[in-house]
């Protein structure tokens, strides 16, 4: 189609048809298309009685209208495309674009892509609705109702900036209520600030003179603080003065120390020096008393020698004296050795009859418990042969 389209034709030629097949395909219901029901829309006669389904193809493709000549365009390449519809007996229905099935949300999403509006339906006007337009009024008298103005609108899409722009005017009535109370505010705040602005000059005046006291008053504390530190410094002047007359009286009194532990000194050299001259003299007196101890010496030993000799004399005789007692003792020693043996070899028979004599008496307390048990034994037999007998 270029441009503009119209279906015309006699009764009965086939107009509402062409119609109703487009709206089938374009999603409008059976009440639109003149049919309580899709499944009345598929062919029934006695040549095809038992057809399940039928579909309704629209083929679409963009052109480019040529100025020098009306009837003639150009189609744009690549920009074909199919939508059909299948409908069934059960009322059921799909949508297909290019053979590929798919939903009418994506049908819809496609034509409006190319400027066909499904949701206001003013791309195709049907039998009798030219009259209906023809009829409108300028403008609706309500908001429901509609005139030539909302029909209008409809058909060029800014019917769905209605409400957008009614939230618009909405929104600046609100602004401007808000930029009203704004200006009053404004205003009286302007009143209050020039009612304000002399005392205002007074608080600065006071806020000045403040500052001037203040300021004065900075400059006294700092003559005070330069007055003070000056006061301060000739203190640690005088402080340091004093302790370094301190040091130099303790430097004198330890040169007086030193001077006198010098003379001390010098007193104490002399006194080594005399203890020097007589130990020099020691070595002499040692000589004179070592050649005398020398002849002491040689003097003892000749008298030790006497001594020892005697002694040895002495000795031998005291031997000869002792020599039987000697002999004696020698013998009783080995007696006394011989005596310990016999007795150490009996005590040992001892031991060893003592513990047989001890091994006899168990044996002979076993043996009598025995021979007591063998005597009961005896006797409860002797009793009970006794019985029998009886």
């Amino acid at each position: 189609f270029q441009c503009f389209t119209a279906i015309i034709g006699p009764n009965g030629s086939g107009k509402s048809n062409i119609i109703d097949s487009m709206l089938f395909v374009f999603g409008y219901r059976a009440s639109k298309i003149r049919s309580k029901k899709i499944s009345v829309l598929i062919h029934n006669s006695t040549k095809y009685s038992n057809i399940n389904s039928c579909t309704v193809q629209v083929h679409f493709q963009q052109i480019i209208d040529k100025q020098d000549d009306e009837d003639s365009y150009d189609v744009v390449p690549n920009s074909q495309f199919v939508i059909s519809r299948t409908a069934f007996k059960d009322n059921s229905s799909y949508y297909t674009i290019d053979k590929k099935r798919v939903q009418f949300k994506e049908v819809a999403k496609l034509l409006r892509s190319h400027g066909i509006d499904l949701d206001h339906n003013r791309f195709l006007i049907l039998q009798g609705e030219v009259e209906q337009i023809a009829m409108m009024k300028p403008k609706g008298a309500t908001e429901h109702e509609t005139g030539m103005l909302e029909f209008l609108e409809d058909i060029i899409g800014t019917s769905r900036f209605k409400e957008p722009l009614q939230k618009i005017i909405q929104l600046g009535n609100d602004l401007n209520q808000e930029r009203s109370e704004k200006l009053n505010r404004v205003k009286m705040v302007e009143k209050e600030k020039d009612a304000l602005e002399e005392p205002k000059n007074e608080a600065l005046k006071y806020l000045k003179l403040k500052n001037e006291y203040t300021k004065m008053l900075n400059i006294d504390y700092q003559l005070g603080i330069i007055i003070a530190a000056e006061s301060l410094q000739k203190e640690e002047m005088n402080a340091k003065f004093d302790e370094k007359t301190s040091l130099d009286t303790n430097l004198q009194e330890e040169t007086k120390m030193i001077a006198r532990k010098r003379k001390r000194t010098k007193e104490m050299l002399a006194e080594e020096k005399k203890k020097l001259l007589e130990l020099e003299k020691v070595p002499e007196k040692n000589e004179s008393e070592i050649r005398e101890l020398s002849r002491n010496e040689e003097k003892l030993s000749n008298q030790r020698e006497v001594e020892e000799a005697a002694l040895k004399q002495t000795m031998d005789g005291l031997k000869a004296e002792t020599q039987e007692l000697q002999d004696q003792k020698t013998s009783l020693q080995t007696r006394l050795i011989e005596l310990n043996v016999t007795k150490n070899a009996t005590k040992s028979q001892f031991d060893i009859i003592s513990s047989e004599l001890d091994i006899y008496i168990q044996n002979e307390q076993k043996e009598k418990t025995k021979m007591e048990q063998i005597q009961n034994n005896l006797d409860n037999t002797i009793r009970r042969l006794a019985e029998c007998r009886e």
